[in-house]
């Protein structure tokens, strides 16, 4: 990509990274790795001409909304699974209000030209 002296990347993360939520710490540092990545390549290839774009949609329709993965946690320590309750709610309630893809795509598209 240097020899070329111009290229591009797109990485793709997730506010999420930035924007902690209730049991979701997992989630926010996979998606706070990618970006921290992101930025360090920018600053040590522009000077090469690589440019280094990062996109972080908001909610987007993906199955990982239709129910939060694995089932609900039983036994000791776990409560009586009412915190799965409201998330896979509150996943569902996403579902119905964010837009699907394209506008991500769209997004890649942009920053690719």
């Amino acid at each position: 990509m240097r020899r070329r002296g111009e290229s591009r990347i797109v990485n793709i993360s997730s506010g999420l990274g930035r924007m902690p939520w209730p049991m979701g710490g997992w989630c926010s540092a996979s998606k706070h790795a990618p970006s921290a990545l992101t930025h360090c390549l920018r600053v040590g290839t522009e000077h090469a001409g690589v440019r280094v774009s990062l996109v972080e949609p908001g909610a987007s329709v993906r199955d990982g909304h239709a129910r939060p993965r694995g089932e609900r946690p039983r036994g000791a320590g776990h409560g009586d699974g009412a915190g799965y309750e409201r998330l896979r709610t509150l996943f569902a309630a996403v579902n119905r209000r964010v837009p699907g893809p394209e506008p991500v795509a769209r997004t890649v598209a942009r920053a690719l030209v």
